[in-house]
C-alpha cells in the first residue's frame, strides 16, 4: 500500500536483494526466511516506519567486531509518534549481567535496534511462530545461551508509535505469550516449579499494571526470590523496581501485601523499607480519612 516495490526497484544497487512472498507470510516467517537467505555475518534489524541515525551501522558493525563475544547489541532509542513528533527516550539496560538478569521477566532490548551475529542465531533456532507478537523476548532467551547481549548507551534509533503497533492493536496476545515466555523459562532454570497462578498474578501486575496481588502470591512465591537472589545483577535491576512496586500496593490501599513483600526484599535482598514505607502508609491513611 505504500507503494514499496516501485521503490526498491528503482535502485540500481546489486546489494538490495528483493525477495517478494505470493501471499501475506506474516512477520515471524518474513523474519527467518530473510536470515535464511542473508549471506552478511552479522543482522541489523528495523522496522519500515522506523527511522535510523546515520551512524547506526558503523557504530554496531564496529562494536561487534571489536567485542568477539557479544552476539547482540541493541541502543537507547527515541519514541516519536506517528506524525515524527519526540514523545520520550527508551533507556534499556546497558550491561550484559543487567540483561541477563532481566532476560528471566521480560524483553530488555528494543527489537528494531538490535545487531546480532545470524550464526548464533541460527544455532539459537532462529524466530519461534508460537512466540506470536512476542517473538523478539523468545529469540533473546534463547540467544543468551549463545553468548553475551549488550545495549549500547546511546540513541541510534527513532522508534514510531502510533495505533497500528502491535502492542497496541494485539496487546492481549503479547501479554499472554510474553508471560508464557517468562514463566517456563524461569521454570526451565528453577529446582522448584513456579506456581503458574501465583507467578502470573504477580507478572501481571508487576510488568503490565494489570489486576491485583494478595499475601498468598507473595508467599507462594518463595522460590522465585530464592532463585531471584542468586541472579547477577539482582541488586541492580530487580529489588529497586520491587521495592517501589511494593510501595505501590501500600499507596493504593493493598497494605498487607505491600508490607510482605517488603518484608521479602528485606529477608532475601537486604532491602530495608526505611522513611519511603512509613511515608506510603500515611498517605493511605489520609487518602482514606
Amino acid at each position: 500500500t505504500d507503494n514499496s516495490l516501485a521503490i526498491i526497484n528503482s535502485y540500481n544497487d546489486e546489494r538490495i536483494k528483493l525477495i517478494k512472498n505470493r501471499k501475506n507470510e506474516g512477520i515471524i516467517e518474513c523474519l527467518n526466511l530473510g536470515l535464511k537467505l542473508a549471506r552478511g555475518k552479522y543482522i541489523v534489524r528495523m522496522d519500515a516506519d522506523d527511522i535510523s541515525f546515520p551512524q547506526r551501522l558503523e557504530l554496531q558493525y564496529n562494536y561487534m567486531v571489536a567485542n568477539k563475544d557479544v552476539v547482540l547489541s541493541g541502543t537507547y532509542a527515541e519514541k516519536i509518534s506517528a506524525d515524527g513528533k519526540y514523545i520520550e527516550m527508551m533507556l534499556p539496560p546497558t550491561e550484559s549481567s543487567c540483561i541477563s538478569t532481566l532476560i528471566y521477566f521480560s524483553c530488555a532490548i528494543i527489537h528494531p535496534s538490535v545487531i546480532f551475529k545470524k550464526e548464533a542465531v541460527i544455532n539459537a533456532g532462529l524466530y519461534n511462530p508460537k512466540n506470536i507478537h512476542a517473538e523478539d523476548y523468545g529469540l533473546w532467551v534463547l540467544l543468551a545461551k549463545e553468548g553475551r547481549m549488550v545495549n549500547l548507551p546511546y540513541s541510534l534509533l527513532k522508534y514510531r508509535e502510533h495505533g497500528e503497533n502491535i502492542s497496541i492493536k494485539k496487546i492481549d496476545m503479547q501479554r499472554s505469550n510474553a508471560f508464557n515466555i517468562s514463566y517456563n523459562t524461569l521454570n526451565e532454570k528453577m529446582q522448584k516449579k513456579l506456581d503458574k497462578e501465583s507467578y502470573k498474578s504477580f507478572w501481571y501486575y508487576w510488568q503490565k499494571n494489570v489486576g491485583k496481588v494478595g499475601v498468598k502470591e507473595i508467599k507462594n512465591l518463595n522460590p522465585l526470590w530464592d532463585f531471584a537472589a542468586t541472579l547477577p545483577a539482582a541488586k541492580n535491576v530487580l529489588t529497586l523496581k520491587w521495592y517501589n512496586l511494593a510501595l505501590k500496593m501500600i499507596q493504593t490501599g493493598n497494605i498487607a501485601t505491600g508490607l510482605a513483600f517488603q518484608s521479602v526484599l528485606k529477608k532475601k535482598f537486604n532491602i530495608s523499607s526505611g522513611k519511603r514505607t512509613l511515608a506510603a502508609l500515611l498517605r493511605c491513611f489520609l487518602m482514606k480519612a
